[in-house]
């Protein structure tokens, strides 16, 4: 009686280790992969995006209705427009870096 023919990864060691793995190795190049999007392409995208905002918003002034607006709903709002404000005109320095003498 003549035997049906195995495939050829079966008679390889190669396929015989990596049979049982396969759900392994799927979730490992499943990771890897999303690893390398989240490091490589996630950073592009990010700057892109904040390069087209700044080129958008170039040369735009608030709209005052909005500003009036905002100032009276939230304090904080005020509070980060005085900073703003001040940072501006040079009367406010930036926070000392982590170990840095106080």
């Amino acid at each position: 009686m003549i035997e049906p023919r195995r495939s050829c990864q079966e008679e390889t060691c190669v396929g015989r280790f990596l049979s049982p793995f396969r759900f392994f190795w799927l979730v490992m190049a499943n990771t890897i992969a999303y690893g390398l999007k989240l490091s490589i392409v996630n950073p592009f995208c990010l700057v892109a995006m904040i390069k087209t905002y700044n080129e958008a918003v170039r040369g735009q002034e608030p709209d005052p209705q909005w500003e009036q607006h905002l100032q009276t709903v939230s304090g904080k709002f005020r509070e980060l427009r005085d900073k703003a404000r001040a940072a501006a005109a040079g009367g406010l320095r930036p926070a000392p870096g982590p170990g840095a003498a106080a």
